[in-house]
């Protein structure tokens, strides 16, 4: 399953969706075609991607049920839906999108986000601006490691590993889960051994030493 696939999946139980950065338009239309939601809108702040995503609408025949809107994130739209999809961009980005519009995301029943990096960051700013983390997901799609990570408004304690690991993805363990973090400790290893500072050695070792951990125990 490819990680538009499983996000798409996600919204089998909602009636209406935002999909910000749409790009081709993909989510919506398959969320509309498989789980016949009621209501999806399409957003992105270029105009180039937002016309491919309503050619492909138009193709479809889904015009009366996506709406394209052109917007910097959220702050062009002002509708209320039940989920939103931000997906296909970094962490750092999620975070300055939902942050610069909190009060809107706060009326979705569920974000359901996509980073392709700084996962951690995310997961830091999320549980400390009212949402907690119901469920998690990751694999591997054309040569990256995606996290999947579904939060909805309200709050839950977390510790650490839990903002740097995920805190089902570590418990889980699953083989996306410990390829992925296999192959960041191998280049932390590679970077170890060609390290000539003694501060930035100890750093990297207890990185090392930190993904060693997880991988064997995965608790606390």
């Amino acid at each position: 399953m490819t990680r538009l696939d499983y996000i798409t999946s996600l919204l089998s139980e909602y009636n209406s969706v935002c999909d910000v950065g749409t790009d081709h338009g993909f989510v919506p239309i398959n969320a509309i075609k498989s789980y016949n939601l009621s209501k999806a809108y399409a957003l992105d702040i270029n105009e180039g991607p937002l016309d491919n995503a309503r050619k492909n609408i138009i193709s479809e025949g889904l015009s009366d049920k996506i709406e394209c809107i052109l917007s910097d994130g959220l702050k062009d739209f002002n509708e209320t839906v039940d989920a939103i999809v931000i997906a296909g961009m970094g962490g750092l980005l999620i975070k300055s999108i939902i942050e610069t519009s909190l009060d809107k995301a706060l009326k979705a029943r569920a974000l359901i986000l996509c980073p392709n990096k700084e996962e951690a960051s995310l997961r830091d700013f999320l549980v400390n601006n009212g949402f907690y983390i119901e469920h998690e997901h990751i694999l591997y799609d054309k040569g990256h490691y995606y996290e999947i990570i579904k939060v909805v408004p309200g709050k839950r304690e977390y510790n650490n590993l839990d903002i740097l690991y995920g805190p089902f993805l570590r418990k889980e363990k699953s083989k996306d889960f410990i390829d992925k973090w296999n192959k960041k400790l191998y280049q932390l290893e590679s970077a170890y051994k060609k390290c000539s500072r003694a501060d930035k050695k100890d750093d990297i070792l207890n990185k090392i030493n930190a993904i060693k951990e997880i991988l064997l125990y995965g608790e606390d």
